[in-house]
């Protein structure tokens, strides 16, 4: 391993799926503090660490330069229209001018469009956003139990028991939670 990573705390060592912990005294947060641009990492090629001063106290932080990025996440692209999509294209003009092939039709799959490749909208998720983006809907009989009662539950997560209010920047507490918890079953 790099040893200019060994700081970095990894999944391997701690769940990815532990929430944060929200009554933790945080003086120094936020995305822009952990990176620097180039003419910082320029400035400090002998150290990845640096020193920031608060009012009371010197906060130690991790730099991350764009030297230390893995060059596979560097020329990443997302490319929907990209070669893959093109010979897509190409082999079903073919199909439509009667060209055998050992298929009668192309799936796109690239794109994750499920529903274009014939899979039926899950229904239960369709049923909750409704009834949270217009709560009414809940005392209906147009919904079953298990619906209502997560449109609830999400409900009483929110601010106000809206899903119009704002949230911390991660997302729903009580959201978060589910995804957390059938992550680890």
């Amino acid at each position: 391993m790099d040893p200019r990573m060994s700081c970095f705390q990894h999944c391997e060592s701690s769940s990815c799926t532990d929430l944060p912990d929200l009554e933790a005294d945080v003086t120094y947060r936020g995305y822009h503090n952990f990176i620097s641009n180039k003419k910082d990492a320029q400035d400090s090629e002998e150290s990845d660490d640096e020193d920031v001063s608060t009012e009371n106290h010197v906060v130690h932080k991790k730099v991350l330069r764009q030297d230390m990025v893995n060059e596979g996440i560097k020329i990443m692209s997302y490319a929907v229209r990209g070669p893959l999509m093109i010979r897509a294209n190409e082999l079903e003009r073919q199909l439509a001018e009667g060209l055998e092939r050992p298929f009668k039709n192309v799936i796109k799959a690239n794109i994750g469009d499920a529903h274009a490749m014939g899979n039926k909208p899950i229904t239960f998720i369709r049923q909750v956003m409704a009834m949270i983006t217009y709560p009414p809907l809940i005392e209906s009989d147009l919904f079953p139990e298990d619906a209502k009662s997560r449109a609830r539950i999400i409900l009483g997560g929110c601010r106000g028991g809206s899903v119009g209010s704002y949230s911390d920047s991660p997302g729903i507490e009580v959201i978060r939670r589910h995804v957390a918890n059938y992550i680890k079953e």
